[in-house]
């Protein structure tokens, strides 16, 4: 019986000395998660929103999220509009500082990417100009 114990004793001081210590594994814990990172997106990725113009009534609240992915999400709510709520996705591409939104079956909006803005351009990809210019420039709010 006292040799059974014995050769457990050794047997679990065998064990522990193989064993990460305490130390090592919160070491192995702190480096797991650097290791993961992936790699850090871009700064026009985020959600951008404003109150674009409207001619049939007061505006557009507008909503347009660019993903990491390339890939884009854009919410349009007609302010007094029954039934004016829409959302469109699609892909974007990033040319320089302008990005090409595509929406399937409705064709490409351009967008010059700007610190911590969005400024809708028309087809040509000019800056829109004029009294109400101010009103196609979206912020980041995310």
């Amino acid at each position: 019986m006292n040799k059974k114990i014995w050769i457990l004793a050794v047997l679990t001081m065998c064990m522990a000395a193989c064993g990460k210590s305490p130390q090592e594994e919160v070491l192995y814990e702190e480096e797991l998660p650097a290791a993961q990172q992936s790699v850090s997106q871009p700064e026009y990725v985020g959600v951008y929103e404003g109150f674009l113009p409207a001619a049939s009534g007061p505006g557009i609240q507008t909503r347009i999220t660019l993903e990491g992915d390339g890939t884009f999400v854009w919410r349009s709510e007609y302010v007094g509009e029954q039934d004016g709520v829409f959302t469109d996705k699609g892909m974007y591409t990033v040319t320089g500082k302008v990005a090409a939104l595509e929406i399937p079956g409705e064709g490409v909006h351009y967008v010059q990417l700007e610190d911590g803005h969005l400024r809708l351009l028309d087809q040509d990809k000019a800056v829109i100009t004029g009294a109400l210019a101010d009103m196609y420039v979206l912020g980041k709010v995310k």
